[in-house]
């Protein structure tokens, strides 16, 4: 999949060249019951996602780029319309499926975005090529 696929994501990323050669590798896994017992009467499904690849951010110290790997791993059961409340649903986080479906790539990208630290920054000062320092004035009185 590429970045470019990804509106609300190519906001976060430094300049479009890189957004037009980043790739992400998205593996997506459904399966029929997601950790059932065997007394369930209702098996729950789950689809498991997992991204990985390299983004390119834009460094909040230095504002130069900065690499960042992903790495989302997350399994979501699915609560599928037209079937009651499970009861094992409350032992996993849950995804409501629509009677139009599931959007797998808004899926991917909010758990892409949500995984981006807050403040991208380089691990280490010395990584950055320059320090942006705010000047602030104080007025003569």
């Amino acid at each position: 999949m590429s970045a470019i696929e990804l509106s609300r994501l190519r906001g976060l990323l430094v300049d479009e060249d890189t957004i037009a050669n980043t790739e992400l590798t998205v593996r997506l896994r459904f399966e029929p019951g997601l950790g059932a017992s065997p007394t369930a009467t209702d098996v729950l499904p789950s689809v498991a996602i997992t991204v990985e690849g390299e983004l390119v951010l834009e460094c909040q110290r230095c504002l130069d780029a900065m690499h960042w790997q992903s790495d989302v791993n997350v399994v979501y059961g699915l609560q599928l319309p037209g079937y009651g409340k499970n009861s094992e649903a409350d032992l996993f986080e849950t995804l409501e499926v629509g009677f139009d479906g599931l959007a797998l790539t808004e899926l991917v990208e909010d758990e892409l975005i949500s995984s981006i630290p807050l403040v991208p920054k380089h691990s280490d000062e010395s990584l950055c090529s320059r320090l942006v320092v705010a000047a602030i004035e104080t007025p003569v009185v």
